[in-house]
């Protein structure tokens, strides 16, 4: 087995942002709002409110890369600092496609490297 590497963002002080976009519930009339900015730090910073108000619920910060052929990779991994809730992780195999492969993984505060293997993301 190779061992791969391939980053596809890393967050610095010094990192583009601008290709990373919120896509919130009120696209279906929900009222929640996401909101995206690069810390002081200089890491990525997700942060907004959840509403379930006119039957919404989701907000989701999305990155769109050129396609990576994942033939020699075998997971994802993010290095996330969450707040006790739980996420979902989206790829998609090719961008024009409606549904997505999802991965749900849970945080609990502290910095953590999250391993999502690709054979176990579902439609």
């Amino acid at each position: 087995m190779s061992n791969f590497q391939n980053i596809i963002f890393d967050f610095n002080s010094n990192s583009n942002t601008s290709s990373w976009r919120i896509v919130d519930d009120v696209v279906m009339g929900g009222k929640s709002n996401g909101n995206f900015k690069l810390n002081e730090n200089g890491f990525g910073e997700f942060f907004g409110n959840i509403s379930l108000e006119n039957n919404g619920g989701f907000s989701s910060l999305r990155y769109r890369f050129p396609s990576i052929n994942v033939k020699n990779f075998m997971r994802v991994c993010l290095k996330v600092k969450g707040d006790g809730k739980k996420y979902q992780f989206r790829i998609k195999d090719k961008s024009g496609n409606y549904y997505s492969f999802i991965s749900t993984f849970e945080t609990n505060g502290e910095w953590q490297t999250i391993e999502i293997l690709l054979s176990d993301m579902y439609i």
